[in-house]
Parts: C-alpha cells; sequence; structure tokens
C-alpha cells in the first residue's frame, strides 16, 4: 500500500514539474533580461527614454548634431579616469569665489536654451531633475549623470536639450588649472 502511495506522489510530482517547466523558464529569463539601476547612471543622449517619444520638431536638427557631438565624446571618454586627471565638483549655483563668474557664465547659456515643455504644461507635470554634467577644459560635455531614477521623460528631455544646446560653454578658465569641471544642477519645473 506504501509502495503505491509513494508511486503516485513521484508520478505527481514529475507531471507538474514537465507541465510547469516552460512557466518557470519564462520567469528565469523575464528575471535575467532585467536591468537594475544604480541611483547614479550615465545618460544615453542618443535614445529618449521608450515611455514617450517627445522630440521638439523645430529642434530637431540641432539635437541631433548635439548628440553627435556628445556620442564622440564618450567614445573618447573611458570610465577609469586616466592619472594626472585634475578636476573637481562645484553646484551651478556655487558661491565659491573662484568659480562665480565661470559658473553664472554657464547658468546664463542654459537658461537661454532652458524651457519647460508645453505638453509637461497642459498635463500639469511638475517635478525636478537633478543631475551633474562634465565639461573638459575646452568647455565641451564629457557627461550627464542623472541622479533621479525615473524623472518625467518631458522635464528629462527638455533638461538634457538645455544643456546640449547650450554648449559648448566657454573654456575653464586657466587659473582653475582644472582638466574637468563636475557641475551639479537641479532643474525645478512648477507652474
Amino acid at each position: 500500500m506504501n509502495r503505491r502511495i509513494y508511486l503516485h506522489i513521484l508520478l505527481s510530482i514529475t507531471l507538474h514539474c514537465v507541465i510547469l517547466m516552460p512557466f518557470f523558464n519564462d520567469a528565469r529569463s523575464s528575471i535575467k533580461s532585467e536591468k537594475i539601476l544604480d541611483p547614479f547612471f550615465l545618460v544615453n543622449i542618443e535614445e529618449p527614454l521608450t515611455k514617450h517619444k517627445y522630440t521638439a520638431p523645430a529642434k530637431k536638427i540641432k539635437l541631433e548634431k548635439k548628440t553627435q557631438q556628445i556620442k564622440n565624446i564618450k567614445k573618447t571618454h573611458k570610465k577609469q579616469r586616466p592619472q594626472g586627471i585634475r578636476e573637481d565638483t562645484i553646484h551651478l549655483n556655487s558661491h565659491k569665489l573662484k568659480y562665480s563668474d565661470y559658473t553664472r557664465q554657464i547658468k546664463k547659456r542654459i537658461e537661454t536654451k532652458w524651457e519647460y515643455p508645453r505638453e509637461a504644461q497642459e498635463k500639469g507635470i511638475t517635478g525636478t531633475v537633478r543631475l551633474t554634467f562634465t565639461i573638459d577644459k575646452n568647455g565641451e560635455i564629457v557627461s550627464i549623470k542623472l541622479h533621479d531614477n525615473d524623472p518625467d521623460y518631458l522635464l528629462y528631455n527638455s533638461t538634457v536639450l538645455a544643456i546640449s544646446q547650450a554648449a559648448p560653454f566657454g573654456p575653464i578658465p586657466e587659473r582653475l588649472r582644472l582638466d574637468r569641471l563636475h557641475i551639479k544642477a537641479l532643474f525645478k519645473y512648477s507652474d
């Protein structure tokens, strides 16, 4: 009697495994394909967020040129810093005396290009985009790192577009003796 029960249980387990195996394989492959995002990650300016495709039509050509420039810069940018690179990190609203003139100039250039997206205004979308962009000693953008995991795509695109269009900035002043300058910025979108 006990052998029959064990045989039925073993047969039942085997059949369940055979029937359910495809479901486990699908679940396992979907788990492997998901990417966990670090709160600090590089932004690929070439590919906008995939949720929605938003590009301001009048600015599309300029954006493509800037995107290509940034793409070329990224090819030369190495993940590990070469030794001997002199760099500093500041905030765009820095009150440090040695940076104030330069950051004021950068801020003015960005403000001339920065716009609240009309579609975001119509939908009542507000929010903040926090990022750090890096410029080389010639004032060219080296990278843009987003510090928000999931900003609204319209606000995100508007911010990256403004920075891209404002570049190149003036060269980093010689008196600062820097090869790269990381600039933290906060872009607030509100009514």
